[in-house]
Formats: C-alpha cells, structure tokens, sequence
C-alpha cells in the first residue's frame, strides 16, 4: 500500500496532466516538459535512496520523504506560473522517489520476487483506478487545483503506513549459498544477467511512459468525450490488476522470460488499437490490453533482475530505472512530438522490442554458461 500511495501520481498521470493542462493551459509540448520535470525529481529521490538505504533509518525516512511530497504536490496545485509549477512537481517527485526506492528495496529481498512485486502491482493498481474515479468527481465538485492538491493526501496517507516498515536497516542473510544451490551461477555472472535485465526493464518502463502520459490527449484529440476517456482509462487500470494475479499465483511456472515476451505482445496490441481510437470501444480495448502488458511485464521483469541479482546492488537500482524511464520516455515524445500522435505509439513499440531482446541477452549470458538443469530451475 505504501508502494502504491507514493507514486499515486504516476498512476493517474494521463488525468493529473489533463488537469494541469485546463489549469495552466498547457499544451502538448508543455505536458511532456512537466511530465519530465517530476520524473527528474524522482530520479534525484531514488538516487539519493541508493545511497541512504544501507544506513539505516527506513521508517522515518519513508515518513519524511512523503511528508516533503505532500508539500510539493499541494503547492504544485496553487502554482503562480509555469516555472514554479515545475519545480514543485520536481520537488514532490523527489520525496515519493526517496520512500518508493525504500519499499521496493525492501520487497526486493524476498525469495519469490514476482511474487511479491505483482502483489504491489495488485495494490498500485487498486489505489490508481480508486483515484482515477475519484478525480473527476474531485474536478467537477470542488475544481481543477483542489483536485491537483488531492495528491497530497495519499503521500500523508502513506507517510502514516511507514509505521509499517523496519525501522532502520537489518543485517540479511547472505542469499548467496542458495543462489549457488538453486539458481546457479557466479555472482559476477548473475551481475551481467541482472544488469541486461535492469536495462530492459529500463527500455521497457520508456516505452510505457512514452505512452502512458498522453493516453488522455489521444483520446481528447480523437474527438471522445471526458467520461468516455476516464471509463477507458479506469478499465485499463482494472484489468492490469487482474493481470497481476497471474505472476502472484503462478510464479515463474510459465518462465519469467516468456512471459515477458508476453506482456510487450499485448502491450504492441494495445499500441495498435490506440493508433486512432475513434470509437470508445478501441479505446476501452486498447487501454485493457496495454495495461494487462504493463502489470505483466513489470512484475516479471522486477522478478528477473531480483533472481539474477538478488544480493547485488541492481535490486536497489529498480526504482531509479523506472524513475529515468519516466523522465527519458516524455523527454523524447516532447522532443519529437508534432502534429501526428502515432509517433508516440511508434516510439513505446520501439522500447519495447529493446526491453525484449536485451532480455534475451540476459537469458543467453544465463544459460549459455550454466547448466540447461540449473538454468531451468530459475522458471526462465
């Protein structure tokens, strides 16, 4: 609950950044420059959090950090201009990145990675298509900046959960005599595996932000009407928490690989289906299908840099990958973006055939020097 309260943000992104669009009149370009200056702050927080993880004090600074990311996003609401409002949504990114990095770093030690990672998929997803609903309300009650500041009340929300969390740093057992015995490999053959996994991880978490933040504007430039554009958005998330079931029950039964491959398949369907979605019905499916891709490939690509490299640093590396993906995907749709939209829907398929095949680069350095045995124990 913790994981999904922190980047709430990024879950309703599409919404927040039609919000901020009708409040400050911001356009395209526009958008895809604020969608990039809170993932730089993010990038900062999680890059801070690789550093302050190890030494210790977990809980209060999960607390502090959220704290910091409620200030931001209330004061990003009442912004004067548009340089200000940058810096607090980078400044309120900042803070949700530090307690984000904490949570996943801890959700990281588990022995059945996927496992856990898609059950904060399950959470992450509820919280968003709760908040996604909740928005318009928000909006159409009590207006644009009262609902932008709403946010902030999910980081307070899960500021008060860090009671939850250890309160400082334990000594772990070294999971090394297991990853020898079970999962094989040396730990330096587990680094270049988890490191190939981590960056396609990266180029996959690129690809679904390079989308992710303009799905609103595609479909409002398409000619469908706000509650048809909120009802698509709302099943997405949706059924990405079904989707998300499937690695919590399963595992790595069907090979975390594979199923990687499977979830960028469905997330080129969706692509295809979202190209020009001038029916509700494509734009319902479209965002269905995208979303069953997100929640799998996220939870299975997590697992695969947690199985490669569980005790290593690229577990801890996970959030500031997903933050850079937020921060490099907008940066690149602003830079190219014109008139034609399907250059977004291009450039997501792009990443995405990346992500699968450094993933198949992750596998070859895998099994290409352990034993066929070994190799399948892992569920690769």
């Amino acid at each position: 609950m913790i994981s999904a309260a922190s980047i709430i943000a990024v879950g309703v992104l599409p919404i927040l950044v039609g919000l901020y669009a009708k409040r400050f009149g911001i356009d395209l370009r526009g958008a895809g420059w604020l969608m990039t200056a809170q993932s730089a702050g993010t990038g900062l927080g999680t890059a801070a959090a690789f550093w302050l993880f190890p030494r210790g004090y977990w809980r209060a600074t999960v607390a502090v950090s959220l704290g910091v990311a409620a200030i931001g996003a209330a004061a990003a609401a009442y912004a004067p201009g548009y340089a200000v409002l940058l810096l607090c949504v980078a400044v309120s990114g900042c803070g949700a990145g530090i307690a984000y990095s904490f949570v996943i770093a801890i959700l990281g030690r588990s022995t059945q990675p996927e496992r856990v990672f898609a059950g904060a998929v399950i959470a992450q997803g509820s919280g968003f298509a709760l908040y996604a609903m909740l928005l318009s309300e928000f909006e159409e009650r009590l207006g644009a900046a009262p609902a932008l500041a709403s946010v902030a009340l999910w980081y307070l929300l899960a500021a008060g959960l860090a009671v939850l969390l250890p309160q400082t740093a334990a000594v772990q057992a070294d999971h090394s005599s297991s990853v020898a015995g079970g999962e094989g490999g040396t730990p330096a053959l587990l680094s270049f595996s988890g490191a190939a996994s981590l960056a396609g991880l990266l180029c996959f978490m690129i690809g679904i932000f390079a989308f992710w933040g303009y799905v609103e504007r595609i479909g409002a430039n398409a000619g469908l009407g706000a509650a048809a554009i909120g009802n698509g958005i709302t099943l997405g998330l949706v059924a990405g928490i079904a989707a998300a079931v499937v690695p919590v029950a399963a595992g790595a039964r069907f090979g975390r690989v594979r199923m990687v491959m499977v979830a960028c398949g469905c997330i080129f369907a969706g692509l295809a289906l979202l190209a020009e979605p001038r029916l509700p019905a494509s734009f319902f499916a479209g965002n269905i299908v995208f979303n069953i891709g997100w929640s799998l490939g996220v939870a299975y690509l997590m697992g695969l840099i947690a199985y490669w490299d569980h005790a290593g640093p690229a577990v801890r590396l996970i959030p500031l990958a997903q933050v850079m993906s937020g921060m490099i995907g907008p940066a690149i749709v602003a830079a190219a973006i014109g008139k034609n939209t399907l250059v977004v829907n291009e450039i997501s398929a792009a990443f995405c055939v990346a992500a699968v095949l450094l993933v198949l680069i992750g596998r070859w350095g895998m099994t290409g020097r352990v034993s066929p045995g070994v190799a399948g124990s892992g569920g690769l």
